[in-house]
């Protein structure tokens, strides 16, 4: 792929990596309506022959029921072309790229802060209610460098001098 430092910096520009699922939300404009589209997609690198190839594999939300991407923002019995939509997350200014918060599988390894400060390592428990808290307010992360990014966001919300949802408000 001739411009795949491209693709690379925008999967640097929105922390994304390789063979892991986003979300991607489109707002276009037909016939003075406005339609959204939100599907998960993610993008694979492959090399073959010493060659870079990138391409776009849909999870869900862009198969038609022949298993062909679609295109809503023409006519829905036409398949998107995967290349087309490829370009379209990279750089149509109407795609929303939106990264899925990570949440540890149960036994699984995570990082968190705590104290405000301080970055552990620790397993993830379904059943326990400190983990459940942990992963709601976005305290998970894969791995040391990414729980350091965001140090100062987690220390911005427990800073915070009023909970999260208003258990009032909760069915």
């Amino acid at each position: 792929m001739r411009n795949i430092h491209l693709i690379e910096q925008f999967m640097k520009e929105n922390n994304l990596k390789y063979d892991e699922p986003f979300i991607i939300k489109w707002k276009w404009f037909k016939e003075y309506k406005d339609i959204q589209k939100k599907g998960i997609v993610k993008i694979i690198k492959r090399i073959c022959n010493g060659k870079s190839f990138v391409s776009v594999v849909s999870i869900e939300g862009f198969y038609d029921s022949e298993n062909r991407w679609k295109d809503d923002r023409e006519d829905m019995s036409n398949p998107l072309d995967e290349d087309k939509l490829l370009y379209d997350i990279v750089f149509n200014d109407t795609v929303q790229v939106v990264k899925i918060p990570f949440k540890p599988k149960n036994g699984g390894e995570y990082y968190r802060i705590i104290h405000g400060w301080d970055i552990i390592k620790d397993t993830f428990s379904e059943s326990n209610d400190c983990d459940c808290a942990f992963f709601l307010i976005g305290n998970c992360f894969r791995t040391r460098e990414e729980a350091e990014a965001n140090l100062e966001k987690i220390k911005k919300l427990c800073r915070r001098n009023k909970p999260l949802i208003d258990l009032n408000e909760v069915e």
